[in-house]
């Protein structure tokens, strides 16, 4: 007795896709938007938002269609993006106002402290460093303390009575903020400490993903 039974194949096909979000915040910048945003769909932008037009639209043909099924798509979006674009200027100020700066010593003797405020968020180091390495003799760390803006600050003394005058420029003053690729340095420079020094960032790229 043969029995002929047959075989099912069953072929499952699975195919995956992305979805990310880009957002920029910019300041001071002449012609440029504030606030740009867009939204790319398996490497390909579908949506664009800026703090000029103050719309969110499509920018591929098929994805105009989308409110054929959900009319106030557009509109939800946009108003999504216009909160964002709020609290990407509250960021932004918040580093606009970030001034770091050395304080002249009283005395020949007497410590240069290095001063970093107005930043956002706390996740930040700052020290001083000698021909490129980072030191801890003669140093020393004050506390992070909140400034009353919601922001912060923090310095670190330098001692300047074993330095002689012509090493100075061998000692720079670092900055880290979380989020903030490069480093923010400072030369010990004399004249700089005279008339104090300040960095201003403008531009803050962010993404989510």
């Amino acid at each position: 007795l043969v029995v002929l039974i047959p075989s099912l194949f069953l072929l499952v096909s699975t195919v995956i896709h992305s979805l990310r979000y880009a957002h920029t915040g910019s300041s001071e910048i002449p012609n440029v938007p504030d606030t740009v945003a867009v939204v790319i769909v398996d490497g390909y932008q579908t949506n664009h938002y800026d703090s000029i037009t103050r719309k969110m639209v499509p920018t591929q043909t098929w994805m105009s269609r989308v409110s054929e099924d959900d009319p106030d798509y557009w509109e939800r979006e946009t108003s999504f993006w216009r909160d964002q674009e709020q609290y990407a200027r509250m960021h932004i100020e918040f580093y606009k106002d970030y001034q770091p700066k050395s304080q002249p010593p009283k005395t020949p003797s007497s410590p240069v402290s290095c001063l970093a405020t107005g930043f956002y968020p706390h996740r930040a180091a700052i020290f001083w460093r000698k021909d490129g390495e980072e030191i801890h003799e003669q140093v020393d760390h004050g506390e992070l303390l909140n400034n009353h803006d919601g922001s912060f600050q923090m310095s670190v003394d330098l001692n300047m009575s074993l330095i002689r005058a012509d090493d100075w420029r061998r000692y720079h003053c670092v900055f880290q903020l979380s989020g903030v690729e490069e480093d923010m340095v400072t030369e010990l420079d004399p004249a700089l400490i005279r008339t104090n020094w300040a960095v201003r960032a403008a531009v803050f790229p962010w993404s989510a993903c």
